[in-house]
């Protein structure tokens, strides 16, 4: 898909979407899913988990909101044209 991006949702709104709609996969999308490790001075993902924390959301949402948010940012294809299932992904129950 390629164009005006703009009237494209952010990962934000369509996790809000999904927690209106009771939207979730099961964990279907896993598959996609690929686990990383990554180098981040402490003090910098002590900050991070806290922003987590106060907003009641997983380090690795926040992260995926800020992928997605530069990704528009530069003018690139965000979670709404790359990953359109990831926020009932994101909403799924655990356990």
């Amino acid at each position: 898909m390629t164009g005006d991006r703009s009237d494209m949702p952010s990962l934000s709104q369509m996790i809000e979407e999904a927690v209106l709609s009771g939207q979730d996969d099961g964990g279907s999308a896993a598959p996609d899913i690929v686990c990383t490790s990554s180098r981040i001075p402490r003090p910098v993902l002590d900050e991070v988990a806290a922003i987590a924390r106060s907003n009641g959301m997983s380090v690795s949402l926040l992260i995926n909101l800020l992928l997605d948010t530069y990704l528009r940012g530069e003018g690139r294809p965000g979670y709404a044209e790359l990953a359109p299932w990831y926020s009932g992904y994101a909403m799924r129950r655990k356990g």
